[in-house]
């Protein structure tokens, strides 16, 4: 298990929104933001965008743009810890 962090919203986007649109009801805050960010860049300052990947394949992702909390995707318990030690 891995995490991969992107550094502009557009990288975001392209990896992950196909997992992001799997399940757009849970996901429509991340979605929402991200399409917002690329409409109006000016808006978001710093922000910490990641995916958590095993065997090359998203089973998650973590999303913050200050001052608003954390947002995760759905995803397994280990995965959370890892993004934790990630983000410490």
């Amino acid at each position: 298990m891995s995490v991969i962090r992107y550094e502009t919203p557009a990288q975001f986007k392209e990896a992950v929104f196909p997992f992001l649109l799997r399940d757009e009801a849970v996901h429509n805050i991340q979605l929402g933001v991200i399409a917002d960010w690329l409409e109006a860049p000016e808006r978001y300052d710093e922000a910490y965008l990641a995916s958590v990947h095993v065997d090359g394949k998203i089973i998650g992702t973590a999303m913050m743009t200050l001052p608003h909390p954390l947002q995760l995707s759905l995803m397994k318990q280990d995965a959370v810890e890892l993004l934790i030690a990630h983000i410490r």
